[in-house]
């Protein structure tokens, strides 16, 4: 890919990701924030907030300001938070086929079940800008983690349909699953010689 061919994919995939996380903000997640207290109103907005620290990081690599070990934390807790919540994503929606699925709303969870897997593959693109540090891991875990405590216990979680105590056991039992191994498994790619995808949009 030619490097001017490069810079307008590389500001398109900018400004699709800002144009998704406001449509989340607003859209899908705007009644919640608007009935959530300020102080847990951060751990309402999963995946558009993780979309937005997307961004923050790819032009943070792309500006060069990534030799700070502070950036280098917040890109990874970015790529294992962007990973665990596509990956929720995508569970929750097949999990819940009967209402996510259902003829009435059945295109839109689709294209939100392709979006998704894109915001997936996107967190691959930063694989070679990041370094390997195992306190990375632990602080990731802990926040993701922390995001299941607050959902789970005190309400912050996405709306979901009405579910029986079998289902519910099982979507915690998931969701904590990928706050810890999403971090490790990153870490995992990262230690990996897995390079093609970082060059979709960085040299």
């Amino acid at each position: 890919m030619r490097k001017g061919t490069k810079e307008l994919f590389f500001w398109f995939v900018i400004i699709a990701n800002i144009i998704g996380a406001v449509w989340g903000f607003v859209f899908y997640y705007g009644d919640r924030l608007a009935s959530t207290p300020l102080q847990l109103a951060l751990f309402v907005p999963d995946c558009p907030l993780y979309v937005s620290f997307f961004v923050i990081s790819a032009l943070l690599i792309a500006s060069g300001r990534t030799k700070s070990w502070p950036s280098q934390l917040f890109i990874f807790v970015a790529s294992a938070g962007l990973m665990k919540y596509a990956l929720w994503t995508m569970f929750v929606i097949p999990f819940f086929n009967s209402y996510f699925l259902s003829p009435a709303v059945l295109g839109e969870y689709a294209v939100l079940f392709l979006l998704h897997f894109l915001a997936l593959l996107e967190v691959f693109t930063f694989v070679s800008k990041v370094d390997l540090k195992w306190v990375f891991v632990a602080v990731a875990v802990v926040w993701l983690v922390l995001n299941d405590a607050v959902d789970y216990i005190l309400g912050t979680h996405p709306t979901l349909p009405m579910m029986d105590m079998g289902q519910f056991t099982v979507l915690i039992m998931f969701t904590v699953m990928l706050s810890l191994l999403c971090p490790v498994l990153y870490y995992s790619v990262l230690r990996s010689k897995f390079r093609s995808f970082t060059k979709i949009l960085f040299d």
